[in-house]
């Protein structure tokens, strides 16, 4: 009988466990306690908006217990048209859809601009604007009339009545007192020549504001501080960066500078400059590429220990060859356009290495060139000639080509050597021309060419003679008699 109750308590433990059991896993399945990403992808298909986007990163809806979505406002006041301004109608769901209750006393306002915030504007009755969080929490009460929408930092310009504040996300002000922003629009001009396309703007925790004297004034709202007054017409949003410092190209009333905006150090002076490009190291100095002359589009370099212009101004520079500027590289090609052709330009001695003339083209050098002092110049008609810088005399070659080949040219051992190939081209033979060092031309014909020992060598050749006797050519110039193959 003890054995018979024992199992009958047993079999009643097991049926007890069992419905336990069965009831937690219902109640698992029946309600959700958090969002999820396929259920928010249906909400999105059933309502126009939907507080959370299932693109959204799930840390921004799993903490919610409800989202708001409700119907699109197009055009303004609802009047209709393609743009979305905001939403009405609207609801709580909870996270199994069920309806859990209507806000009454607000619309929500620029839905269509998803920045980078995460936060709802909320347009109450009174026409002033709150925040709300993704899952229609406040976060600030009502207070500003307009408010733009967040940038990459979290901020965004504010407005109310004569005034206009800078926010973060949680409605925190971050300017140390409101502007004064009133404007006579008749007179104002909101888009200056290349500026941004409003009034203000928020660049790296840096606020720049046209005021009521159309000139702009810059505002630290991270440590609330003014950093510059009204003193600008123009400020380039996109800074050029130099030694890890950040300047601005600025521009009052008809020149341009270049600006740190956290010191106020203005780098050039003295001067009046049309416009400003970058930053160029140039030897051994740090130099500003400056617009001189608008009207013929003359550009120079301003050494920046002095504010010195580096090149003559009598001939206009359209750009310099980026190539030919280096560290320690002291010859500059100046580029002045066709109608004055190009010139190269020794920084340290202030002079021109090869002055500006039409024909030249383009100009091939390297150390070993400036060593020999001989620069190889292209012309406009695509011949090719060697320049003395030592003598300033010119020598043309007796052959053209598109293409000027650098590694064609050696210097060795205090002699230079100069292989001119033109661009007609015969199986494996070449069209070639040998100069020695005293500019006497010691070859020119069809034929193969090899390096051998740092000579050059004729190997084979169509001309009758040369392919009798191939010969190699010493450093002196002389041929050597009678090489056989």
């Amino acid at each position: 009988m003890k054995e018979l109750n024992f199992l009958m308590k047993i079999n009643m433990y097991k049926t007890i466990l069992f419905a336990l059991l069965v009831f937690s896993i219902g109640k698992t399945y029946s309600q959700n306690t958090n969002f999820e990403g396929s259920f928010i992808k249906k909400l999105n298909k059933k309502y126009d908006f939907v507080s959370v986007k299932d693109k959204v990163d799930p840390q921004f809806y799993e903490k919610c217990n409800k989202i708001v979505v409700g119907d699109y406002i197009y055009g303004p006041s609802d009047g209709g048209g393609s743009s979305v301004i905001g939403a009405k109608n609207l609801k709580f769901i909870d996270v199994d859809g069920n309806e859990v209750g209507a806000p009454t006393d607000f619309k929500l306002y620029q839905v269509n601009r998803y920045d980078h915030s995460q936060v709802l504007m909320a347009k109450y009755s009174n026409g002033l604007i709150g925040l709300l969080d993704l899952c229609g929490e406040t976060i600030m009460e009502p207070k500003y009339a307009e408010i733009n929408a967040f940038n990459e930092q979290g901020l965004a310009v504010t407005f109310i009545a004569n005034e206009i504040d800078v926010i973060d996300t949680l409605g925190n002000s971050l300017l140390d007192k409101r502007i004064n922003y009133k404007i006579n629009y008749d007179t104002f001009n909101v888009a200056p020549k290349g500026s941004f396309y409003s009034s203000m703007k928020i660049v790296d925790g840096k606020f720049f504001q046209r005021g009521p004297n159309n000139l702009l004034a810059v505002y630290d709202v991270v440590n609330k501080k003014t950093l510059t007054d009204y003193k600008y017409d123009f400020i380039d949003l996109h800074a050029i960066e130099h030694n890890e410092v950040k300047y601005f190209k600025v521009k009052k009333g008809d020149s341009y500078n270049l600006v740190n905006i956290e010191t106020g150090q203005e780098l050039l002076s003295g001067n009046s400059y049309a416009d400003i490009r970058e930053f160029k190291r140039l030897f051994k100095d740090t130099a500003v590429e400056v617009l001189t002359n608008e009207e013929i589009s003359n550009w120079n370099l301003v050494r920046l220990t002095d504010n010195k212009i580096l090149f003559p101004t009598d001939i206009p520079i359209v750009s310099f060859q980026g190539s030919t500027i280096g560290e320690t590289n002291k010859w500059v090609t100046l580029l002045h356009g066709k109608e004055n052709g190009n010139s190269i330009f020794n920084v340290e001695v202030g002079e021109y290495v090869i002055e500006p003339k039409k024909e030249y083209k383009e100009f091939k050098f390297n150390k070993d060139f400036i060593k020999a002092n001989t620069v190889v110049v292209k012309l406009t008609d695509d011949s090719i000639q060697l320049f003395d810088i030592l003598n300033k005399t010119e020598r043309k070659l007796s052959i053209s080509g598109k293409k000027l080949d650098v590694d064609s040219i050696r210097f060795e051992d205090g002699k230079i050597w100069f292989k001119a190939f033109s661009e007609k081209r015969f199986s494996d033979f070449r069209e070639i021309t040998l100069y020695d060092d005293k500019w006497r031309q010691v070859y020119n014909g069809i034929a193969k060419v090899v390096l051998d020992d740092g000579l050059i060598k004729i190997s084979e050749s169509t001309d009758t003679e040369s392919t009798k006797r191939p010969y190699l050519l010493q450093s002196d110039g002389e041929p050597v008699e009678a090489i056989n193959n």
